[in-house]
């Protein structure tokens, strides 16, 4: 029920004493109550103290809605929500006592109308999801996130707040009529503003809706009215962010508006996916592409748009459209300068579209580069126009040049070949790392390659540590105060930690009981608020024994977690050990005496996150470390299996921090202070740390794509030319015939093989059809002699254009007259077709597996892991061998080569079901093991058999 209503002083008459609080200023007002910054009398602490509004404490919604808000923010604990540290009553009102954040408001910095940095909004933003993650996991959605209830801390970090408007996901308490409406209307969600169950996605909704303020410094709807607004939401897509702010990233944008989708479904559909989709963004310097990367990206680009023009040749062939017709008397070449001019121009036309409107073409894209320009950091489309401009049109020029002199073949392809070459190496000649790998066309475009989203990156939240046991609180009262004894959580070396709930705030907590004040916490201690230690709350004494409150961080103790049984990946121990490097540093420097630790004070959250303790749980033996030491410790039980010692360095560890790592564990020169040892932590937090699924994909496509590309290629076009091929052999033998046929003397052929006028005309309707084809064309004048192509030239002069009714009636005529040639292009097509189905997989399997063993071996582990940035390590934690490398290169292809072969081996000798299914079987099995590489990137099925685990370089 409601607290009784009482007079109370005056707002104006600030500062003044109420409730246990001194209140020193008013900081805001909002429709639930008055919030003020007051200093907690008994503890001496400064709080941000939230009162219930005088003229709801008569009514029992506002009252229970306000209750509900202290309870469910009191159950979270992060460091980027803000924390609420009791209830209390406060002239009559309920009231609660919340971290004070010493910053402003989101919404004061959107009023002050100062540009927001996109990087800073971004970070906000992820900062803030953080939070609404944290409120998740508890249950809880948060249903009015605001510009005016995130808050800025001193340091310039984001924490959200004010959770008056949370639910918890079921809950069925309905604290308003059915169908009203609650929340911010600026900010709110669709389904929100139409009263329907929300979830995630709403907070997702109006956290974006909040980014796109930040950018824009407007909200995303407006309106006269709150109607209008509401409509608007309900019906509108809000403008795009680039039309307000130019600077805006387009794929930034993109997020923004997919975050903001009218359809939930369409929305991201958890916290990880949006706040990866973010991070790119948060850096506040980009960085630029490496140079061997970049020749990556560009090797796939070339080869994209080599396939894009020669299957733009052959279909303008095959609609009938001579104009890349080949050369009569230079058969290496097109008869036309200006159709050689825009088949070379196919790249650069592909090239300006791709790095126009998406930033990067195929291998750009694989490798995570994007093209921008330099002032503004997005694609432009006529950069990238003058950036294509004068990469490929030296290439043009020198192939027209080329075809204008006479030339010979070799001389040719020498010119060309050779001229690409050059260009290329001139344009590079300018890439530098002082000046971000820039290249001749990147300077007179004024564009730039920039690395903007890296295929790795980091594990999503680890599953929850084990929670600790509770002992039997033998001996100690089942109730404190207003705190609930549910069990001990160990023992101190001068009391009892005791696991308890706040019945008011209905939160666990610890309490730490003991027999003496001394050691009790002092006024700094009970104020400090850092992430990495337990937060004070309350302090009693009853029956001669002294009771601290504190913050219930769940979890477990490093010590007693046994942590090796639960699979720690390298990023949560990563984050974990530069969190615990970063408190142990501010613990240490807080005074002139030097702090001693015990390897007990470090407890592991619900999160992940260390917790130093004020005093050690559990500990049977006194033992005193410094921050190193204790660092150290911490690190050799977070990522070493201690029941194998021939485990040397975790084996998810990625390359580039083994040095860290090694010092950290005592393999090399220890750290000589905890600062160094920070610096260090907090750089390797800034590197990718995991082989990711679009990592492995990236490899596999550099690696086996660019052979199996091929070979699907080879096929396809075979099973294209096969027909035209069994053609030029029948075309082959009519040329042959009629020859034969004007023949005279002892060489003229017998009256049975005298064809009649119908048959030659037939076959010569047949040649000149042939002859129209660009490659026939081509093969006819490579392959007959000069008598023969003059009766090709005559049947094209008798026949120039033969019809389709022409070729049908002259196939037919021909049919019935079939010759000895005939019968054997019939059957020499479907074997060769056989042969290519059963051979071709077989081919590449052994080309792709030879070269891939001797590069697996030159290069620890291969060249296309080393270009796309991976490693192998053994199950023992070091390094894989050369030898190990070339093993696990022919685990994953010999027994696929076997089989294929075995397939290719029943087809040839006259079994091509038992052949075609092994063969299909065998492929089925490939895709299979290709998928699980993917789905499991860091150990594939050949790692699991050589004991490797592929890590980031």
């Amino acid at each position: 029920m409601p607290l009784t209503p009482h007079p109370r002083a005056s707002d104006a008459d600030l500062p003044r004493t109420a409730g246990g609080f001194e209140l020193r200023r008013e900081l805001g007002r909002g429709g639930m109550g008055v919030v003020y910054e007051a200093r907690e009398t008994a503890s001496g602490r400064t709080v941000a103290l939230k009162v219930l509004a005088a003229e709801l404490r008569v009514s029992d919604e506002a009252f229970e809605r306000f209750r509900r808000e202290a309870r469910l923010a009191a159950s979270i604990s992060d460091h980027h929500c803000v924390f609420v540290y009791g209830a209390h009553e406060v002239e009559g009102s309920p009231a609660i006592a919340m971290e004070l954040c010493p910053g402003e408001t989101l919404d004061q910095k959107l009023a002050s109308k100062q540009t927001i940095p996109v990087q800073t909004a971004v970070r906000w933003t992820l900062e803030i999801l953080t939070g609404l993650e944290a409120a998740h996991e508890r249950g809880i959605v948060h249903r009015d996130v605001k510009p005016s209830n995130c808050f800025t801390t001193a340091d310039g970090h984001a924490k959200i707040g004010d959770f008056g408007l949370s639910r918890t996901l079921e809950s069925d308490i309905q604290l308003t009529q059915s169908g009203a409406f609650l929340g911010s209307p600026l900010y709110a969600s669709p389904e929100q503003i139409r009263g329907r169950e929300v979830d995630l996605r709403s907070d997702m909704y109006s956290c974006g809706a909040t980014l796109y303020a930040l950018l824009t410094g407007r909200a995303p709807h407006s309106g006269s009215n709150i109607g209008e607004v509401l409509a608007r939401i309900l019906s509108e897509t809000p403008p795009a962010p680039r039309a307000i702010r130019a600077d805006i990233p387009r794929e930034l944008e993109r997020v923004v508006m997919r975050s903001m989708d009218r359809d939930p479904k369409r929305r991201f559909q958890d916290y990880s996916s949006f706040r990866e989709a973010l991070q790119p963004f948060a850096a506040a310097d980009v960085a630029p592409a490496g140079p061997i990367r970049r020749f990556v990206g560009y090797a796939i680009d070339f080869l994209a748009w080599k396939f894009a023009t020669t299957f733009f040749a052959l279909g303008a062939a095959w609609a009938g459209f001579n104009v890349f017709e080949a050369d009569p008397e230079r058969p290496w070449m097109l008869r036309s300068v200006t159709s050689a001019a825009a088949l070379a121009s196919v790249p650069w036309i592909l090239s300006m579209l791709f790095e126009g409107w998406f930033g990067a073409g195929p291998g750009k894209w694989l490798m995570g580069q994007r093209v921008v320009a330099v002032d503004s950091l997005h694609p432009s489309f006529a950069r990238a126009a003058l950036r294509a401009t004068v990469f490929y049109a030296p290439g043009v020029v020198i192939q027209c040049i080329a075809m204008l002199l006479e030339l010979g073949q070799t001389t040719f392809s020498l010119l060309t070949d050779l001229g690409e070459i050059g260009i290329v190496l001139g344009l590079i000649v300018t890439m530098r790392r002082s000046n971000g790998y820039r290249a001749v066309h990147d300077f007179a475009s004024g564009t730039r390659v920039i690395q903007k989203r890296s295929p790795f990156g980091a594990s999503r939240q680890a599953s929850p540590p084990p929670s600790a046991a509770l002992e039997p609180a033998v001996g100690v009262p089942s109730t404190v105060g207003a705190y609930e004894i549910h069990g001990m959580v160990g023992s101190s070396r001068d009391g009892v930690v005791l696991a308890a709930r706040d019945a008011h705030l209905d939160r666990s907590v610890w309490i730490h009981a003991r027999r003496t004040t001394i050691g009790a916490s002092d006024e700094a201690r009970r104020a400090l608020s850092r992430g990495g230690r337990l937060r004070w709350l309350d302090s009693l004494n009853s029956e001669g024994v002294h009771y601290e409150v504190f913050e219930s961080p769940g979890g477990i103790s490093l010590v007693h977690s046994k942590v090796s049984e639960t699979r720690i990946h390298w990023p949560t121990a990563q984050r974990f050990l530069a969190a615990l490097a970063d408190e142990l540093a501010a613990t240490s420097n807080r005074g002139n005496v030097p702090v001693r630790f015990d390897v007990a004070q470090i407890w592991i959250d619900r999160m992940w996150n260390p917790r130093l303790l004020d005093f050690p749980i559990g500990a049977r033996e006194a033992s005193s470390a410094n921050g190193v030491e204790l660092l150290t410790e911490a690190a050799r039980r977070m990522l070493l299996e201690d029941d194998d010692s021939t485990v040397k360095l975790p084996r998810d560890l990625p390359a580039h921090a083994e040095p860290v790592v090694a010092r950290l564990l005592g393999h090399a020169n220890p750290f000589v202070d905890l600062d160094d040892a920070r610096r260090e932590l907090a750089t390797l937090g800034e590197r990718p740390s995991v082989v990711t699924r679009a990592a492995r994909a990236a490899q596999m496509t550099v690696g086996g794509g660019l052979p199996v590309l091929l070979a699907v290629l080879s096929v396809v076009a075979a099973f294209w030319i096969l027909p035209l091929g069994g053609e030029l052999i029948r075309v082959g033998a009519y040329v042959e015939e009629l020859d034969a046929q004007s023949r005279v003397g002892d060489e003229s052929p017998s009256p049975e093989a005298k064809l009649a006028p119908d048959q030659i005309k037939a076959r010569q309707i047949l040649i000149s059809h042939m002859a129209s084809n660009p490659f026939g064309q081509a093969a006819l004048r490579r392959d007959l002699s000069e008598p023969h192509r003059e009766i090709v030239r005559d049947a094209v002069a008798r026949y120039p254009e033969p019809t389709g009714s022409d070729v049908a009636w002259a196939q037919g005529v021909s049919d019935r007259t079939q010759s000895g040639d005939d019968s054997r292009a019939s059957n020499e097509v479907p074997r060769i077709a056989r042969s290519l189905l059963t051979f071709m997989p077989l081919t590449v399997v052994l080309l792709w597996g030879f070269c891939g063993t001797v590069s697996a071996f030159l290069f620890d582990g291969g060249m296309t892991l080393m270009l796309c940035g991976i490693r192998v390590r053994s199950r023992r934690g070091m390094l894989a061998s050369r030898w190990r490398c070339a093993w696990r290169c022919l685990i994953s292809w010999v027994p696929f080569a076997i089989a294929y072969g075995v397939g290719a081996y029943f087809t040839n000798e006259g079994n091509p079901v038992t052949g075609w299914t092994v063969t299909g079987f065998t492929a089925l099995v490939h895709a299979i093991a290709i998928a699980f590489s993917l789905w499991r990137p860091t150990a594939g099925l050949q790692d699991r058999i050589a004991g490797t685990t592929l890590i980031v370089r």
